[in-house]
């Protein structure tokens, strides 16, 4: 492909007009039409300013195929989406059902009770911290991803995502009857056990439909790393994963310190309201 075609791929990609462009590059509308339409070719100061600005190499600006390179982009967003989402979900559930391991075992042996939470709290925590880092990387590598879902997908994702949201209230109301159930058999530990079963299985649920909802919105995607929006979005992603570390760590010192694992679970929900007003706050100053 020629540069003039690169540059109008990598503009619109960018959801960026002439005159957006022109501004960044301080040139006229007239020399970056002219640049698309191969009538003249930019300076190497403007050349090298484009590829910073669109993420990209000069020799992919100037003699490489940008599409194929946007077609294999699409590709790569939609399998890293799906491994974020069931290795963030996975992270969640893997410690909660560490949690009910602890509290199953307590009664019989406290070392195997460690034995069993301490491997699933690592793991965990090793996923969050791997697929974090990933997804920071993959998002500096491609900041925007052309929009290939169709809306006939959208909509049967939409139909699967309302049965997953309806599954998750279910299986905590189904919890909570079994914990209940439960007392009256065994220890009120146990019974707590059996109640996490069901919180993993709902939080597994919750966070990868969540993080698919969030796959789907390539326009949000692209619109959060645009060169000129305001850094709201990340500072909402810093503060909210914040609060639910911190929500995680007043679970666990209730839960060991009190043994009061049951009416602990409520700062989760706290938490998650907490990080709905801190996301509307911050970006209604955008």
């Amino acid at each position: 492909m020629q540069f003039s075609e690169n540059l109008q791929l990598l503009r619109k990609k960018n959801n960026m007009t002439q005159e957006q462009l022109a501004e960044h590059l301080q040139v006229s509308r007239q020399a970056v039409s002219k640049w698309e339409a191969a009538q003249s070719y930019p300076e190497m100061e403007n050349l090298l300013e484009i590829c910073s600005l669109f993420s990209c190499d000069l020799d992919m600006l100037v003699r490489g195929d940008v599409e194929k390179d946007m077609v294999e982009d699409t590709a790569q967003y939609d399998r890293f989406y799906n491994q974020f989402s069931v290795a963030t979900a996975g992270g969640v559930a893997l410690i909660i059902l560490g949690l009910a391991a602890f509290l199953w075992m307590e009664e019989s042996s406290e070392t195997l009770a460690y034995l069993c939470f301490l491997p699933c709290l690592t793991i965990g925590l090793f996923l969050f911290v791997l697929f974090g880092i990933r997804k920071e990387y993959f998002e500096k590598q491609h900041p925007q991803i052309v929009d290939f879902y169709t809306d006939a997908q959208r909509q049967q994702f939409g139909q699967w995502f309302a049965i997953a949201m309806a599954s998750s209230v279910t299986l905590l109301i189904l919890g909570v009857l079994l914990m209940q159930f439960l007392e009256l058999q065994v220890s009120e530990d146990r019974a707590s056990a059996g109640f996490m079963l069901l919180v993993a299985a709902a939080s597994w649920i919750f966070i990868y439909f969540g993080l698919q909802k969030e796959k789907y919105n390539v326009e949000g995607y692209n619109r959060r790393h645009q060169p000129d929006v305001s850094n709201a979005a990340k500072k909402v992603e810093t503060i909210c994963g914040g609060i639910l570390l911190a929500a995680a760590a007043v679970f666990l010192a209730i839960g060991i310190l009190s043994d009061s694992w049951s009416p602990a679970w409520v700062v989760f929900p706290i938490g998650g309201i907490a990080c709905g007003i801190v996301s509307i706050v911050l970006k209604g100053r955008q």
